[in-house]
């Protein structure tokens, strides 16, 4: 998982909106060992705010409010 997240911009070059769906992935539980999946919003998050920056414009996320949360205080504090 690693390398998608560092590699998402060359994934701009096709020219297409992108997606990313990291929400409760068990990649999350492999950086942060025994995390069981409804305790993994935080790594979710995180991975989402990742990929928001890098310019992904679709997200498959289980927490829609807490997710829209993350990206408007990033924007806000980023600006």
């Amino acid at each position: 998982m690693k390398f998608i997240f560092k590699n998402i911009g060359k994934f701009h070059s096709l020219e297409c909106p992108l997606m990313i769906g990291a929400s409760r992935k068990s990649f999350i539980e492999n950086i942060c060992s025994d995390t069981p999946v409804e305790e993994r919003l935080a790594g979710s998050i995180v991975a989402n705010l990742e990929a928001y920056k890098q310019g992904v414009q679709v997200f498959r996320v289980h927490d829609v409010a807490q997710t829209k949360q993350a990206f408007e205080v990033y924007d806000r504090i980023s600006a």
